[in-house]
């Protein structure tokens, strides 16, 4: 594999150049579209990039309907909501989620939803509480990513500068570090370096 910045051969299977440390793009073996560092799948067809590499399975429409794969989904996109602060989306998946089957999951989906509902409305510490009860319900479900990142939507809905923040942040850090989720790491830094300016 020739490295984009410096030119240089390298051995087949290498994420990085071995002379300037550039980042090395792989092509998909299928359709031939450059596919990132990292890449399971390729992001044109579809094709497994790594061996061993298994697509989900589909429904018939593309995406499953079942009541567990919405909460999950529900769950995720819950992510968006928060960041941009919008309340539509934030009901609509509270309609999603609530009034399904009952679980632990859901509930704790249900429960991190409602606190970012409570934030829009003011009513920050009753939120803050909510949040640390879905991040533990996740915790104590072996759901160390999902916690995390609802501690990371929590910071990022409280303000890093809430008394609670720190404690989210220190339950969301490792398990993100330790995952490689650098794109919510670096969501997490930001929200921890702009309280750091803005007291400071």
């Amino acid at each position: 594999m020739v490295c984009p910045r410096c030119a240089t051969e390298n051995k087949p299977g290498r994420k990085f150049c071995a002379a300037c440390g550039a980042p090395l793009l792989a092509a998909c073996p299928a359709c031939g579209a450059t596919a990132d560092p990292g890449d399971r799948f390729c992001g044109e067809c579809a094709a497994p990039l790594v061996p061993g590499a298994v697509a989900a399975p589909e429904s018939s429409s593309g995406f499953s309907t079942d009541e567990p794969t919405r909460v999950i989904f529900a769950g995720v996109a819950f992510h968006a909501a928060v960041v941009a602060r919008d309340r539509p989306a934030m009901l609509a998946l509270h309609g999603v989620v609530d009034g399904g089957p009952t679980g632990s999951y859901r509930t704790a989906v249900l429960t991190a939803i409602r606190a970012g509902l409570r934030v829009l409305d003011g009513r920050s510490d009753e939120a803050a509480v909510a949040f640390r009860d879905a991040v533990v319900l996740l915790q104590a479900q072996g759901l160390a990513f999902d916690a995390a990142r609802v501690a990371l939507d929590a910071v990022l809905a409280l303000g890093s500068d809430h008394p609670a923040a720190r404690w989210l942040a220190g339950e969301a850090r490792p398990v993100l570090e330790g995952c490689k989720a650098q794109p919510l790491l670096a969501q997490l830094d930001a929200a921890l370096s702009a309280a750091a300016v803005s007291s400071g």
